[in-house]
């Protein structure tokens, strides 16, 4: 078999148009990865915060709850 005939020749335009792809590639890549340490930095962030309990909570304020006065006479 003879290798030559999987020599590739690419015309200028084809070139442009590989390494705009090419470009285009590698900012869809800087682009994900910049979203994804974003992400990290705001779980981080958000971490430092306690989220309310609603089920312990509505539990507790009706144990917590005050009888309502009546005014005396």
């Amino acid at each position: 078999m003879n290798n030559d005939n999987f020599s590739v020749t690419l015309s200028s335009g084809q070139i442009q148009k590989f390494i705009m792809s090419t470009l285009e590639i590698w900012l869809i890549i800087l682009l994900v990865i910049g979203v994804i340490m974003s992400n990290l930095a705001v779980l981080k962030y958000s971490a430092k915060f306690k989220m309310p309990q609603f089920k312990n909570d509505s539990a507790q304020n009706k144990s917590k709850k005050k009888p309502k006065e009546t005014p005396e006479n």
